[in-house]
């Protein structure tokens, strides 16, 4: 074996030993979000992991799908408008495994502020009172 041979395999042995060492294997959070009353799915609901950037959109069958989630207990947050945020502590994630979530949310109204009418008319090319 010539010198350069070796020390290819030096490089390549090393490089190759490290970085399989440094991978983490990741868990996957799936689920779907029903609502509490209907049963019926929550579409476009924002479900997080508190303390991670990790974070997905439900779809139209309220299903969703959190990818590369390190090994680690975390609190899972759902977010919606129109309904009460839920927060579930204690979701485990083991590496190289899935975990099937099944959640309800609970619908609560959403107030917005009052809005007033006055009769009149007005004009974007004039300034001034919007009163004729």
């Amino acid at each position: 074996m010539t010198i350069r041979t070796q020390l290819l395999l030096v490089v390549a042995t090393t490089f190759g030993t490290a970085g399989a060492a440094a991978q983490v294997v990741s868990g996957t959070i799936v689920g779907d979000l029903a609502d509490a009353s209907s049963g019926k799915p929550v579409s476009q609901a924002q479900v997080s992991l508190r303390g991670t950037a990790l974070q997905a959109n439900t779809d139209l069958a309220g299903h969703f799908v959190l990818r590369a989630v390190a090994p680690g207990s975390y609190t899972l947050e759902v977010r919606r408008i129109g309904y009460q945020p839920l927060v579930q502590e204690g979701v485990v994630v083991v590496a190289a495994e899935s975990i099937r979530l099944t959640l309800t949310i609970t619908a609560a109204p959403y107030q917005l502020a009052d809005i007033t009418v006055v009769p009149g008319s007005f004009s974007i090319l004039e300034t001034g009172p919007a009163t004729r």
